[in-house]
């Protein structure tokens, strides 16, 4: 996961688990996914504050709000 902070700031995030922090910014993600089906996903995204769900699905990778999957 690459990420660039409104204050000009950027990196590189490498997660390896299921949760992770990082700052407010634009995020850019890629995964490569293996087990039973084996894909790749790539997705970009703005993290603006409170909580995050990010979610690997169908080659793609999004961020949903805090309240998912009840919004």
């Amino acid at each position: 996961m690459y990420v660039v902070t409104p204050l000009g700031q950027c990196g590189y995030l490498v997660i390896s688990g299921d949760s992770f922090s990082g700052p407010v910014g634009l995020y850019s993600a890629g995964a490569f996914i293996t087990g039973k089906q084996n894909f790749k996903a790539f997705g970009g995204f703005n993290i603006t504050e409170g909580s995050w769900k990010i979610v690997v699905k169908n080659d793609n990778i999004n961020a949903l709000g805090g309240c998912y999957p009840n919004c």
